[in-house]
Order: structure tokens, then sequence, then C-alpha cells
């Protein structure tokens, strides 16, 4: 398996993960919008059959307001109240691939894009992620996302030194 970039030569009307609104942005808009610079999309494919999407994800530059309870991890900014980073927006995986550690792949690729991109520049001090589900709040809670205390809009995020050590521990082979 490997995880690339979106691009025209990926059938994305194959792909389907059972979730209506994920099905439809994945075959009417992520191309475009990933095109034009206003999202990441990246795929997971196999090498045998490397048009197929199994699964894929898309995340953007976000901030919010830091929170009135402090974050381990997280220092307030000297120059504003704002925490920077990547908001994972979407994740999914065809169907036919689900529960085979495709979705877990996807999100520590994501860590190792994250990780690299601030070794370059800053891109932040956390990802975030907004869980659609009450079953998602453990899932996400499983890879180390915390809960933003008082958040109204759901927000859960992850310290740029929890990835960092995430990806240190990856790249270590575990």
């Amino acid at each position: 398996m490997k995880i690339e970039r979106l691009n025209g030569s990926h059938d994305r009307k194959s792909f389907s993960c059972g979730n209506d609104s994920l099905d439809a942005f994945i075959h009417n808009y992520a191309l475009k919008k990933s095109s034009i610079g206003n999202i990441d999309v990246r795929v997971a494919v196999y090498n045998s059959n490397p048009g197929e999407i199994i699964g894929y994800y898309s995340d953007i530059p976000h901030s919010i307001k830091y929170p009135d309870t402090r974050i381990d991890g997280i220092p307030k900014s000297k120059t504003g109240n704002n925490i920077y980073g990547r908001l994972l927006t979407k994740l999914a995986v065809d169907s036919k691939y689900q529960k085979q550690g495709i979705g877990e792949a996807l999100i520590y690729h994501m860590f190792t894009c994250f990780n690299k991109a601030n070794e370059i520049s800053s891109q932040g001090s956390a990802i975030f992620v907004r869980p659609l589900s009450e079953q998602l709040h453990s899932y996400y809670n499983d890879f180390g996302f915390i809960q933003i205390p008082d958040s109204k809009d759901n927000i859960f995020l992850m310290p740029r030194a929890s990835v960092e050590a995430i990806v240190a521990t990856l790249n270590q082979g575990f």
C-alpha cells in the first residue's frame, strides 16, 4: 500500500465507504478543491491497482482560540490567543477494506507529513480533528487526541510534541 496526493488517475467514482457525504466529497469535490489548493487530499492505493482508492484523508490549515483551560503541550502564543495547526477534515476507508488498519495508516501518514512540514517551516503547534460521533471520540482518543476543554465545536487536538514522538516511534519500527 502507498499513500499519495489525489490526482486525475485515481478512480474516485468507485469509492464507497458507506457515508454519503464522504463518498460525495471524493466523487465530486476533492480533485477540484485539492488542485486549487484549498485542501490537501491524500489517498491510499495498493501497488497492484494504483487507480483504486482504498481510503483517503483531507486536511486544511486551521486555528482555534486558546481555551480558558490550559492544555498540556500547547503553550499560549506570545503573539495572540490562537492555536495554529492542521485540521483533519475527512477520513474514510472504502467499505471493502474497512477494519484492516487503513484508517490508522492514513492518520499516521498525516502525522508524518505534519512533522516533515514543521521541519521546513512552522505548520502550527497541533493537529485538530472534529469527530462526527461519540463512537469516533474513543477512536481519536486511542491515537492520543485530547478533547479541548469547554469546546463548543467538539474539537480534539494532538500537540506537536506528541505528533513528533509518535513519528519517532514509527520511524524506529516500534
